[in-house]
């Protein structure tokens, strides 16, 4: 096999698996499933756990993307990981009060 066909097949194969990027960064792609939606949210938790806050703006970039790439717009992936963030901070809640129900009196 030649060098440049080989080159041009490869080629060829990136671009068939790899979506448009102007539909992904319009957000038009649209999500494909509801385990699109739960795999999302699993990037999302960890979120929750960073706490240096310049850690916290990249991680936010990186779920912007990961978002695109699962085909969900920008107001609907950022609704998504604020979900995320409000429903684990009601587990903290509810394991503090567990632990410690003298807080709460």
């Amino acid at each position: 096999m030649r060098n440049g066909c080989y080159s041009e097949q490869i080629s060829t194969e990136k671009e068939l698996a790899m979506p448009s990027v102007d539909i992904i960064i319009r957000g038009v792609k649209p999500a494909s499933s509801e385990s699109a939606r739960q795999q999302y949210r699993r990037y999302c938790l960890g979120l929750v756990f960073t706490k240096n806050e310049e850690d916290r703006k990249r991680y936010s970039a990186y779920l912007e993307g990961m978002g695109m790439h699962y085909g969900f717009g920008f107001e609907e992936a950022k609704e998504i990981a604020s979900q995320v963030v409000a429903d684990l901070e009601t587990v903290k809640d509810l394991v503090d009060w567990v632990l410690n129900p003298d807080l709460t009196a």
